[in-house]
């Protein structure tokens, strides 16, 4: 809901953010754009250049689009090749192809996972993923959005080995 609602006005290129204070809700049949579930959901947060660049790229692909079909640019960055904001069942329809395609159980939540546990298995700092996700309460961060990765064990082991050997020094 977070993704479809997303315009272009959220995005801070210069600074590299991305606010998230609405959210895409089916009510009475239609879907509509509310706000968040929580106080907490509202949030700024900092994206990468990488991202940066795709959305910048993909900006100037609907300007383009938009320009050769004579219709007005977009305000919503999720849209189809029709420059329609898309819903959260379009997003699982796609998904459901994925799904099929590659025989995985793939639904699109599971990025969300992925992105919290890929951080914190890379070091990122467990407050600043519950504030990226926006969670009021960090209990939630860790309990859903982490997963068990062996290679973090490994990881705690040569951290402990470091702390060792720093004494042997």
């Amino acid at each position: 809901g977070e993704t479809v609602a997303l315009e272009w006005d959220d995005i801070d290129f210069e600074n590299k953010t991305l606010r998230i204070n609405k959210t895409m809700i089916r009510l009475k049949g239609e879907y509509v754009i509310n706000t968040p579930k929580t106080k907490h959901s509202v949030r700024t947060i900092l994206i990468c250049d990488t991202l940066i660049n795709i959305l910048r790229d993909w900006k100037t692909t609907q300007e383009r689009m938009a320009k050769e079909h004579d219709l007005i640019p977009p305000t919503a960055i999720c849209t189809n090749r029709q420059l329609n904001r898309v819903t959260n069942t379009y997003i699982t329809r796609r998904c459901q192809f994925i799904k099929d395609d590659l025989g995985i159980d793939f639904h699109y939540h599971l990025l969300r996972h992925s992105h919290a546990t890929l951080l914190i298995q890379n070091g990122a700092s467990i407050k600043d993923v519950q504030l990226r996700l926006g969670h009021a309460s960090i209990k939630s961060t860790l309990e859903i959005y982490t997963h068990y990765n062996k290679n973090a064990s490994q990881k705690s082991i040569d951290i402990m080995e470091d702390i060792l050997n720093v004494d042997k020094s």
